[in-house]
């Protein structure tokens, strides 16, 4: 879906606070998109469509007179859409809007076009002064980055036996020998200040994860489940910036606590 349409205003607003004012405007541009992924067999049947990822990006340019530094931090902002004064244009709030590009080019003497892009995350339902819903998970109470999933990874006990006069072997489930093992990764992500903060994070982490058989929690929101008795075995970071980590903890279930 592309949208291109004119409006009277828009406000930028941080928890119900104007942080800017945005009029007059040149145009205003929405364009959501939602990716899938589709599962298919091999004679080429598909057999389900799931969506993965929904977002917007919101593209307007407007009249400026100078160089707006408040508006290149990358934050969040929630938009709203208000009539002008002769009442006319879209009237609608989008939250949760992050700032990804600042452009302004000059036209003539004292005039200039400015352009700002924003990316949501998500549905369009958001109430204002919301933020995205991230994934987190905890080993007890210390939370591992800044949003996370997990992997699990089971080995069942299982033993084979060769018959030397038949071809063939003889097993013996989980269920007979019982055990069986548990092994999760947790795949984490964090953006500290710098990248001396962000060593410092991870070390300062490693530290306070071995400390035994500790419960892992998966939040999402208000909802979550529990993993009793794990125990952190490694850690490794990989990828991300300067600024930003991805990294992954291994952990597995004790039978024991």
């Amino acid at each position: 879906m592309d949208l291109q349409f004119s409006v009277g205003q828009v406000k930028l607003k941080q928890l119900s606070v104007t942080k800017k004012t945005i009029v007059p405007l040149t145009s205003v541009s929405l364009n959501h998109e939602v990716a899938t992924s589709t599962a298919i067999r091999e004679d080429g049947i598909i057999t389900d469509i799931f969506k993965e990822e929904e977002k917007t990006t919101i593209t307007m340019s407007y009249a400026a007179e100078s160089f707006d530094t408040t508006l290149i931090a990358g934050e969040d902002y929630d938009i709203y859409f208000e009539a002008g004064t002769p009442g006319h244009g879209i009237v609608a709030t989008l939250a949760s809007c992050k700032l990804t590009s600042y452009d302004l080019k000059q036209t003539q003497d004292g005039f200039a076009i400015a352009t700002v892009v924003f990316l949501k995350k998500g549905p369009l339902t958001d109430a204002p002064g919301t933020s995205i819903t991230k994934q987190r998970v905890k080993f007890d109470s210390t939370y591992l980055g800044d949003s996370a999933f997990v992997t699990p990874i089971y080995s069942g006990n299982v033993q084979t036996y060769i018959l030397p006069t038949a071809l063939g072997v003889l097993v013996r489930s989980t269920s007979d020998m019982g055990g069986g093992e548990l092994k999760l990764t947790v795949s984490c992500m964090v953006e500290k200040t710098t990248r001396l903060e962000l060593e410092q994070y991870l070390i300062t982490l490693y530290g306070a994860l071995s400390t035994g058989s500790k419960t892992l929690t998966v939040e999402y929101g208000a909802t979550s489940y529990t993993i009793t008795d794990c125990k952190w075995v490694g850690g490794s970071a990989a990828g991300g910036s300067k600024k930003h980590s991805e990294f992954s903890l291994e952990f597995i279930k004790s039978a024991y606590s």
